[in-house]
């Protein structure tokens, strides 16, 4: 046992990006989508490899 107890629940942590959201305190844009920012994150890399020579960009 680590005698540890949490100070919120995961509804706490729902709630309060839903809230920032809603006031526009949190932007909607790529970077705060998770799956969307990743998906950026892959194409990108897969864009650099297109154009790499040896590892390095031409």
């Amino acid at each position: 046992r680590l005698n540890y107890e949490t100070k919120y629940t995961v509804r706490d942590a729902a709630r309060e990006i839903y809230q920032a959201l809603k006031e526009g305190k949190v932007k909607d844009d790529l970077r705060t989508i998770t799956v969307k920012w990743y998906k950026h994150l892959l194409d990108t890399y897969k864009l650099i490899k297109d154009v790499e020579l040896d590892g390095k960009l031409l």
